[in-house]
Formats: C-alpha cells, structure tokens, sequence
C-alpha cells in the first residue's frame, strides 16, 4: 500500500538580514535537489519579512522537512497554519515552486491573518488556507480547464 499523502501549509517570519539572492541560493536551490529524492512538491511564497509554504508528499518525509524547517534559525516564528491527509497533490509539477510577493498578491494577507498586528493573531479560516494554496499552485487538472499547461 502506499504511503499516506500530506499537505502541510505554514507561515514564517523570515530573517530581515537574508537578501533575496542569498534566500534562492542556499535555501530554495537545495531544497528543490532534496524535495525531488523525498518525493515532496510545493510551493513556497516570499515577501521581505514573512514565508508561506505549502509542502506535500509522504507524511514520513513531509513531517522530516517540518521538523528542520522549524529549527532552521533563518526563520522565526513557524506557525503550521494546516496538516491534513491529501489525495491528490495540488503542486505535483513542482518539487519547489518559487513565488515573490508582488502587488496585489493573493498570498499576501494570509502572514498578517497569522500574525496580526501584535503577533498573535488570529486562527486563519480553512477557506482563507484553501485559496492560498489554490493562489500558490495549480494542479495540471486545473491548468487543463483553465487552458494555462
């Protein structure tokens, strides 16, 4: 039988002192090489001070890469925002999709839904979450009705 599938969504705040060039090199290059051999897909999203990734794969794996993420000191702050079973991957194309914040991103409420403005905002509705995810990835599926592959 194989492996149970998951889909992990966190938030971050991420280090001011890691410019983006610094953030490409030794963060999101080496985790596309390692998701690839641990069967992980995502997408992660980044803007000058926060991180929202969407991680998927065999839970084993899945939770191995939260478990370092969390610890990672470039990154302040992890808060897991969704963990459920998955049946199908919505960033199967992509072992690490990588987005930067632009004007009027989609993304870009869901860190201060987190946070808020004193740190310890507010729990974020499965409806916020699912368009984030939606917003960061679309499964070939959708592409194909979209007419975007």
């Amino acid at each position: 039988m194989p492996e149970q599938l998951i889909e992990v969504l966190y938030v971050s705040r991420r280090l001011r002192s890691i410019p983006d060039d610094q953030l490409v090199d030794e963060i999101a290059l080496p985790s596309i090489r390692s998701n690839r051999t641990q069967d992980i897909t995502g997408c992660l999203w980044f803007d000058p001070v926060h991180f929202v990734q969407v991680l998927e794969g065999p839970r084993e794996a899945v939770e191995s890469l939260v478990a370092k993420i969390q610890a990672d000191p470039r990154l302040t702050a992890v808060r897991v925002g969704r963990r459920r079973k998955l049946i199908l991957r919505t960033c199967e194309r992509f072992s690490l999709k990588v987005l930067r914040h632009f004007r009027d991103d989609a993304v870009a409420g869901l860190p201060h839904a987190v946070f808020g403005t004193d740190g310890g905002g507010p729990v974020v509705p499965e409806t916020a979450l699912d368009a984030c995810v939606a917003s960061l990835a679309i499964s070939p599926q959708a592409a194909e009705a979209a007419d975007l592959s």
